[in-house]
Formats: structure tokens, sequence, C-alpha cells
């Protein structure tokens, strides 16, 4: 008998969980793919940035900036790749050492996520 009302106890939580799921999967957005990858080394020259997500931008309101291995920032001019899922910028990379593109994107329906992806140029 005690077994069945804490099942019935249990229920409205279960229930409220499996509502709140469907909002909790799609709040932010996430890089699914990413060119330079996380820790890759490329060559010195202008690097293609290439980010894909898992949702639809508002690419006028995302913002992609490189620091340099010396700490300076470059805004970048993000544009809309190949989908409404991709941000795509041409990158300063000449000198060698440790980059990181800060990224910071607005999805349409509304939430701001920010991340970040290093990446190393290699010395001639």
């Amino acid at each position: 008998m005690r077994r069945i009302h804490l099942a019935f106890a249990a229920t409205p939580l279960v229930f409220l969980g499996a509502l709140l799921l469907p909002l909790a999967a799609h709040a932010h957005a996430v890089v699914i793919e990413a060119q330079p990858r996380v820790n890759a080394t490329v060559t010195a020259g202008e690097v293609t940035i290439r980010l894909r997500y898992n949702s639809r931008l508002d690419v006028a309101r995302s913002r992609l900036v490189l620091t340099t291995p010396g700490g300076a920032t470059v805004q970048l001019t993000a544009q809309a790749g190949n989908g409404v899922d991709e941000l795509v910028a041409i990158a300063p990379a000449r000198a060698a050492g440790g980059y990181r593109v800060r990224w910071q994107v607005l999805t349409l329906d509304g939430h701001l996520t920010r991340g970040d992806i290093p990446f190393r140029v290699a010395a001639n």
C-alpha cells in the first residue's frame, strides 16, 4: 500500500520534468562543427573561420573576436555561411603562436550563448 502512494506522489514530478526537457534541450546554441578545429594547428596567413551550430542564428547580432598570441583582439566580420546555422569570417593569423576565436551568438529563439575555439599557427 505504501509503495502505491509513493508512485502517485512521484508522477507529477516526472510529468513536469518531461515538459521541461524540450525547453532545456534547445536553450543554447552549441558548436557542432568548427574550422579550424579546437586546438588545431594551421599555417600562417588568412585563416577561414567557419562555425556551425545546432540552432538557427541571428547573424546580425552575433560576434566573432580573434585574440592573438600577444593578447590583442581583432573584431572579425561575421557573415552567414551556407546555412542559417553557420558563421564565417576571415581571420588575420600571420604570427606563430596560440590564437582564440571568441564567439557570441544569438539564436532566433532569443538565447545568447558564448564560447571560444583555441587554435595554433605553426612557425614557418
